[in-house]
Order: structure tokens, then sequence, then C-alpha cells
């Protein structure tokens, strides 16, 4: 499913052409003569005539075109006060409103522990080491429906931890948030990015704040990282929406969802939230829910009032609980609350694919998301207002509060055809129907467990002296910080607008490039920390898969290391670059730069690491066939992942053993790629067509074992 955007000049012109044929008013550009400082206005008119009407008064270099807010006779445009207010008082505009920002409902990080730095290994430790770790990951390859070896607190706490989830049907949920990454234990039927400035990064790496994935998980997990979700039998959508600051004007929430509209969706998940209401907010509300769309939305962080768009009548608005099931003290409350999920110390599944705990009434959300799928893929036809008030009947009750119930999905799902029977089609006598009588359960214990401390990506210590630091599969820990490091780093050649990059591009989807040598070329200089003074040109051949001196050259001299001058990337300072990191995700290491050397080799290194898992994932978006026809998929239709569903399932195993088997580091800096980089199938299997070309001549090229023929793999030379 491709997002197409309409040519508004060309539509402005033809629909003013019959607006002008019926009225005989000739046309003027009215806004023209008014001066003074313009803010972003949305302007709602009543149909195609007033909105060409609208549209030619205000004048095309002041229209945003908007492809989704268009289809719905809405204009987004640069305006004055004056021009906004005066637009307000023409025929067939139904109001003007300016355009503001929304924030995502997820709280500040908690803070991390401090975190000693593992003994050195002895030779036969870690012998003893490798001989496991490829033992375990023989074991985990093409994981599929793994069953989780225990549910965690959250999924109990709603009793979801033993309900069957296989149906033949499929409820189609769309996450508007910050995106969704590609990576393993998620399955998404489509992906769409509606932030501008953020446009060009590629769905493996889509969603820069980790917002939206850790969303995506509690609706839809599959255990394969250690996080279930309510319901993984789902067709989920990515509508990205937030920035990485997990901010959108409201402008854009609108859009996403007149795109939910438009694309058939049945459930929208909003874990965001503003306390300005907004009448346009309210009006796209309405449409989506005059459309059958079930909303839920999160109530708030500030132990405050509800907030929109959670408050509007058409959203199910939901509150957060702790591990002592009951409302949290952060979450805000009011009469317009509907029911109560999990909130706090809740694992989800982040950048890499591994994990962290965290918490907001973000996070309670998705539960709820979860279980309405489950309800109403037992027969889509019931209505969204059938599948909202058989949630909250079922829900159980709260000590500490009167406004809402905890979510019972078990229950839920016990009384749904009772509950259908006496359903009215708005609503269920209360005398009807049993009263969910059962206690909460708590969790006292987990505050203290060591698995639930924020803001760590990690899963269990299996492997405690391994390493200094890893991240998914592992059962080692990466801080949050150095995670959001190499999350930068990995989005960096798709470019980013506040960093102007231009120019890593040119040693990446060229024809003749080996996109397995540039990976582990750029693991080497991450290995020096982007020291690249070693790599003459004498040793550029070291790397059997890279072609020619000119791009061995192109790849080091990206990043620049000389004695008295700042340390670049590009034509970047590494202040600037950590500047950013600070700026996107409130981190402390541009503020912190200089300070320390050995900490400013860190940053360096997982920052390049994250370049270096860009391209390795790239593997397959410059070089894509269909499977039917063996035909070449042109980029950037190949990113489309509705289009090429196999090559991402296969890239996700890609990032899942790199981040598994080479963000190891062992004495002497060795690193693992032996064994476990790439699931590879045979080169005669047809459905893998669009790998079959390129990928295995990397490997090959790069000093992969030809003899090997399910598993590429390739070694590092140093």
């Amino acid at each position: 499913m491709t997002y197409k955007k309409i040519n508004l000049k060309r539509i402005i012109s033809i629909l003013v052409a019959v607006a002008l044929l019926i009225t005989m008013i000739p046309s003027k550009n009215v806004m023209a003569a008014n001066h003074g400082r313009t803010k972003k206005y949305m302007v709602f008119t009543n149909n195609r005539r007033s909105f060409a009407k609208a549209a030619a008064q205000i004048g095309d270099e002041a229209i945003t075109e908007n492809g989704s807010l268009e289809e719905n006779n809405v204009i987004l445009a640069d305006l004055t006060e004056t021009e906004a207010d005066q637009l307000d008082k023409e025929n067939g505009v139904l109001f003007v409103e300016e355009d503001f920002e929304i924030e995502a409902n997820g709280l500040d990080e908690l803070d991390e522990p401090d975190w000693e730095e593992n003994p050195p290994l002895s030779r036969d430790e870690v012998a003893a080491l490798k001989k496991k770790i490829r033992e375990e990951r023989n074991g985990l390859r093409n994981r599929e429906n793994v069953e989780p070896e225990d549910y965690e607190w959250n999924m109990k706490a709603v009793d979801a931890n033993e309900v069957e989830t296989d149906s033949p049907v499929k409820i189609k949920v769309a996450v508007l948030d910050s995106g969704i990454d590609n990576v393993i234990g998620i399955e998404l039927a489509d992906s769409v990015n509606l932030v501008p400035e953020e446009g060009n990064i590629s769905p493996m790496f889509l969603d820069v704040s980790g917002h939206g994935t850790g969303i995506a998980s509690i609706i839809a997990g599959t255990a394969q990282n250690e996080v279930q979700g309510v319901n993984p039998n789902v067709d989920l959508y990515s509508v990205k929406v937030l920035d990485a600051m997990n901010k959108a004007p409201v402008s854009r929430i609108i859009e996403g969802i007149y795109w939910c509209i438009d694309n058939g969706i049945q459930i929208i998940n909003m874990s965001f939230g503003t306390s300005r209401y907004s009448e346009a907010l309210q009006n796209a509300v309405q449409e989506a829910y005059e459309a059958g769309i079930l909303m839920i939305g999160a109530s708030g962080n500030c132990a405050d009032d509800v907030e929109y768009p959670a408050a509007f009548p058409e959203v199910m608005a939901v509150a957060a609980t702790g591990t002592d099931a009951q409302i949290t003290d952060f979450s805000n409350t009011g009469d317009e609350l509907e029911i109560a999920a999990p909130g706090e110390n809740v694992k989800v599944i982040s950048y890499f694919g591994g994990n962290t705990v965290t918490a907001g009434t973000s996070i309670s959300v998705p539960h709820v998301t979860g279980a309405a799928s489950l309800l109403w893929q037992k027969d889509p036809s019931k209505s969204n207002e059938f599948i909202r008030q058989l949630l909250s009947y079922s829900a159980k009750n709260i000590a500490n509060g009167d406004d809402c119930g905890l979510l019972d999905v078990e229950y839920a799902l016990e009384i749904y055809d009772e509950f259908a029977e006496n359903f009215d089609g708005t609503s269920v006598s209360e005398d009807k129907l049993p009263e969910n009588t059962k206690e909460p359960e708590t969790f006292e214990y987990i505050s203290d467990d060591e698995n639930y401390v924020g803001g760590r990506w990690k899963t269990n210590e299996d492997h405690p002296k391994l390493v200094e630091y890893g991240i998914a599969q592992n059962g080692l820990s990466i801080t949050s910080e150095r995670c959001k490091i190499m999350k930068t780093g990995a989005i960096y050649p798709d470019g980013i607008s506040e960093l102007n990059n231009t120019k890593l591009p040119n040693f990446h989807g060229k024809s003749g490039v080996n996109f397995v040598a540039v990976y582990e070329f750029i693991t080497r200089i991450a290995l020096k920390s982007g020291d690249t003074s070693t790599f003459t040109d004498d040793k550029w051949q070291s790397i059997p898969g890279m072609s020619t001196l000119s791009r061995y050259r192109a790849i080091r001299d990206t990043f620049v290391m000389k004695s008295g001058e700042p340390y670049k990337v590009l034509d970047k300072t590494w202040q600037q670059i950590f500047n950013y990191v600070d700026r996107t995700y409130g981190t402390t290491v541009g503020a912190n730069y200089g300070k320390d050397s050995a900490t400013d080799a860190k940053n360096r290194k997982y920052f390049i690491w994250g370049i270096a898992m860009h391209y390795i994932s790239d593997s397959f978006a410059h070089d894509t066939y269909r499977k039917t026809n063996n035909t070449l998929i042109d980029h950037p239709e190949a990113d489309n992942i509705g289009e090429c569903e196999r090559r991402y399932k296969v890239a996700k195993g890609i990032l899942e053993n790199v981040v598994y088997c080479v963000l190891q580091k062992l004495p002497g800096d060795w690193i693992d790629i032996e064994n476990g980089l790439l699931l590879f199938p045979e080169k005669s299997d047809n459905k893998y067509n669009f790998m079959k070309s390129k990928l295995y001549t990397y490997m090959v090229q790069n000093g992969a074992n030809t003899s090997l023929k399910k598993i590429a793999s390739a070694s590092i030379h140093d």
C-alpha cells in the first residue's frame, strides 16, 4: 500500500474554474495585500467548490500540500491572524483553526543505575561462551510461534496470558505514533510515514524515538523478543505522525486519522494527547467514529484532567495502573475514563529488537487495543460501540478508582455471547449480566526485580561476563543512552534534516557496491572509535569484497580524525552530532562530550556501529526482485513493506544476528561474525528470488564459507 500525494495546484485550477463558472465571481487573491507574522492554520471547508474558492483566496504560495487533508476538503496554509479571521467568515468555510503541537503520553525514562564494567575473560571462558552462543543461535533460527516461557506481569494483570489468539480473521489496527521499527517479534502489514522531515528514513529504523515500537509490541508482540503482545494475530499498520521528539502538529494527527478512514482501519491506537481543545481534531475523530473505527486514547500523565483526544466522547479513554492494581499517581483521571490497564514497569520491544522497561498511559492504551482486536475478530460485523462497551463492562473493580475498571481480557471473552444477546445496538442493561467480581492480582515483587529497571535495553542475564554491552536476545545490557546513539547512527545515512547530511549515500546504493564489505569496513572503524589513521591505502585489499581503492577511501575519509582538529563525520563535528542526540532524546551525551576521552570514544563507537547496521540492512534495499517473475523492483518502491514482505523478514533476521554476534567486545576486540551473521536459504529456493542475484555474491566476495548452504558467514580479518 502506498501513500500518494495529490497535485494540489492542478486540483485548485480545475475546481476554481468550475466555481467561477457557477458563481461568475472574478478571481482575485484577497490575501495578497495582507502583511504580518504568519502561523500555520487549518481551513476546513464544506465541499470541493468551497475548498477551491478558499484555496484561490489564499494563493498557492501560502499553501502546504497535504494529500490526505486535501481529500477531506482541508487546506493547510501559512496565514496571518487577520487572514485567518477573514477566511473564517467566508461562505463555505466551516472553521479556521491554528495548528499546534501534540505530544506522546510517555513518561521520561526512569533513572539508570550505575553499570559496572565486567572483568576480562580468560581464553577458556571466551571459547566456552562462543560455543554456547553458537548453539543457542542455531536453536533460535527460524523461530515462529514462540511460546513465552512465562508471561510478563502486565499480561497476567489483564488476564491475557491464557487466551487463544488464533483466528482466521484479522482486524486492521493502526498505531498512530512515532512509527514502528521492522524488528523481530513484530509483524507489520504495512507502514506509512507522514513526517516530511523524516521521510527518507528506512522502514527498518523508522521509529526514531522507540515509542511506537514499544506500543506495537504490547498489542502484537510474538514473544520472539521476550515480549508477548495481547494479540499477535492482527494486521498491524504503522502510521508515523510523531517526530523524533514524539511530537506532531495537530494537522498531522488529523492527516493520520483521515489516512485510517481511507484505508479501512478498524482500531486506532492513540498514545498521545494535549490539554488544548481542538475543533479540527474533534471533527476528524467524529468522522472516524462514524466510519465505524474504534479509537482508544491515553488519558495523560500529569495527574490532571483527561487530555484530548481521549476526552472526546468518541474515544475510549484509558488510565494507567501499577503493579498494585491501582490507578497510578501520574495518570490523569475524570469522568471521561472508561478503562485502565498497566502503565508502570512494563517491558516492551525497542531499538534493534532489544527490550526496555517504560511507563506512562501511552503503554496502557495498547493493552486495550490488543484486547479490542481479540474481541472483534470473533465477529467483525459487530460495531465499534459493541466492542467498546464490552471492554468497559467486563473490567475488574479498582480499589482507588470509581471512574473505570481494570481491563480483563479473559472475562470479556467469557461473557461475549451473553453480552451480544443483550446488546440493543447502543447499550446493555446492567441488570442483564453478572458483574465482574474478580479481585485484581497484585505484583509487589516487580519493584525489586532487576529485570524491571527502567531505561536499560536488556533481557535476561545468562551470560553476565560475556561482553561489555550487547542488546537483543543475548542476555546482556546496553544503556538506553548508547542505544539512542546507535539509533541515530542507523538513520544517519538516510539523511537527517537537522544535520543536513547529503554525502553518505555516495557509497551506498551505487552499482557494484558490496554492502557486506561496506558493513565490515565501517565495523572496523567503529572498533577504532572513528580513528582512521591506521587504514592506509595499502590495506584496502584486506577487505576482499571492497571493489576499488576509491570506494575504500570514500568510506575511510567520511570519518576525519586529525590531531589538533575536531573529529568529524562528514562536515559535522562529533559535538554537533551528539548535541543532536541530546535535543532528540533528552540525553546528556553532547553536554558531556569532551569531559572524558574514554566515554567519548565509546559513544563514537556506538554511533559508527549504528551506521554499519544501516548498510548491512541495505543489502536488500537496492537490488530487490519480485518472486513471481524475477523482475527488478525499483528503489524506493522496494522499501514498501507490503511490496517486499519476505525481504524485510530476512533483513530483520540479519539485524538480530548482527546485534547478537557483532556487538560483543571480548578481549582483543574480537567480533564474532562467523556462524552467526546471516540466515540464508538454499540458493535454489525460489521463495527468495529477491535475494539471489547479489546478496550471496556479496557474502562470497567478502570471504564467506561457500560450503555452508543455509548459513552464509564471514570473518573479520584484523
